[in-house]
């Protein structure tokens, strides 16, 4: 079993055992949803159910404020992180989503980016976790603004690497 790092408005104590998630996702991005779910290899977990980590406690807390910024949270709640342990991790380069999402709202076929979030061949740096299932270990502080800068120039360098390599067409 390997450590990771999961961040969560919900409060858990140690000990306890979080399984398959019903993810609720907004009306715009059911579709971005359903293309990854298509696509997706049967050996690898179901986005929708997936209880989404990181190895590193800074890209945890980078992730949720973004995902409470995407949901369009305007005071961004009160969020914890917690070290978990895992038995099964698929990794995956978070940066692909928004850039087949990008891709998909120019009228552009996505589906290569897809199939590289779900077999990567290249050196991405920042990259999500998906489980079904985790032991929560405890609760862990949240990192500094030094640390969650360096997660997001991984993040944006990655991001660039995406546009270089799925452009969009003019």
């Amino acid at each position: 079993m390997t450590d990771y790092f999961h961040a969560t408005t919900t409060t858990y104590r140690p000990g306890e055992v979080l399984g398959i998630q019903n993810r609720q996702v907004p009306e715009d991005g059911l579709m971005l949803e359903k293309l990854f779910e298509e696509l997706r290899p049967e050996d690898k977990p179901q986005r929708m159910c997936s209880i989404f980590v990181t190895k590193l406690v800074e890209d945890a807390a980078v992730f949720m404020q973004a995902e409470l910024a995407r949901l369009g949270v305007a005071d961004i709640p009160t969020y914890h992180i917690y070290r978990v342990t895992a038995e099964t991790v698929f990794e995956t380069p978070m940066v692909l989503i928004r850039r087949a999402e990008t891709l998909m709202e120019a009228g552009q076929d996505a589906s290569e980016v897809v199939h590289e979030y779900w077999s990567p061949t290249r050196s991405w740096q920042w990259l999500e976790g998906l489980t079904l299932t985790c032991e929560v270990l405890e609760q862990v502080a949240s990192p500094g603004f030094i640390e969650e800068g360096g997660s997001r120039v991984r993040y944006d360098q990655d991001s660039r690497l995406a546009q270089d390599i799925f452009p969009t067409a003019p």
